[in-house]
């Protein structure tokens, strides 16, 4: 989870494990939740005052749903772009309406051609700039040849990389 409180546009970001919560803290982020070890729902409602944050993005879905709309402000978007957890959840309608949420669905995958002609020029014309000056990085934890793809797969699944995973064809 990525969120962004009202408080002062501070975010929150949830981590498994000491290793990752201090990756995910050098990143940046205003306070940072370890997921396998505190309840990253009654962390966010303490430090908002029990208001909680206008914008929820999540990776995870449905293993989390309740938690994120627990999590959720009035008027407060919850954007998933990721079903990691599962893609069927429970939905508390009632509270989405009384507190005039809003639950947005994003993704590439089943756009259209020219959608997704139309998004990647958009891309390249406002943030592929922002690599090139630095203002944006890429978060890379490993670069393999493909000749290691059985270790980069490894890694991968025992969820010790901290960014991305690369595998170098050429």
């Amino acid at each position: 989870m990525i969120a962004y409180s009202p408080c002062g546009r501070r975010t929150f970001a949830s981590a498994g494990g000491a290793a990752k919560c201090e990756w995910v803290r050098g990143l940046g982020a205003d306070f940072v939740i370890d997921y396998k070890s505190e309840d990253f729902a009654a962390v966010v409602q303490t430090e908002t005052a029990g208001q909680g944050v206008d914008v929820i993005l999540d990776f995870v879905g449905a293993a989390y749903a309740e938690k994120h709309a627990a999590c959720l402000a009035l008027r407060g978007r919850h954007v998933v772009v990721g079903v990691l957890g599962g893609a069927q959840a429970s939905i508390n309608l009632g509270r989405l309406l009384q507190k005039r949420q809003s639950l947005l669905g994003i993704v590439m995958r089943s756009r259209s051609i020219q959608e997704k002609i139309e998004l990647t020029r958009a891309f390249v014309r406002t943030t592929l700039p922002l690599f090139g000056d630095g203002r944006l990085r890429p978060l890379v934890d490993r670069v393999y040849p493909f000749s290691e793809v059985a270790e980069a797969h490894r890694r991968m699944e025992s969820n010790e990389n901290l960014g991305k995973i690369v595998l170098k064809v050429r």
